[in-house]
């Protein structure tokens, strides 16, 4: 699972003290901030661009 957000600095550290009673599998993996999510013009998130911004960032990340 991965988490995309517009929280800067966000770390999983961080995400994993706040969510106390969580289970640990229920936790994203990897956290990628970017500056804006993808939207609709409904103002709905755009789940398909989401998931290419995504999987970008993991590509970026491997050839790193």
């Amino acid at each position: 699972m991965i988490l995309l957000t517009t929280h800067k600095g966000a770390t999983l550290h961080d995400l994993t003290r706040s969510a106390v009673g969580v289970a640990q599998i229920s936790l994203p993996r990897k956290i990628f901030v970017v500056d804006v999510l993808p939207v609709l013009a409904t103002g709905k998130t755009n789940y398909i661009e989401a998931t290419s911004l995504a999987a970008k960032r993991i590509e970026e990340a491997e050839q790193a």
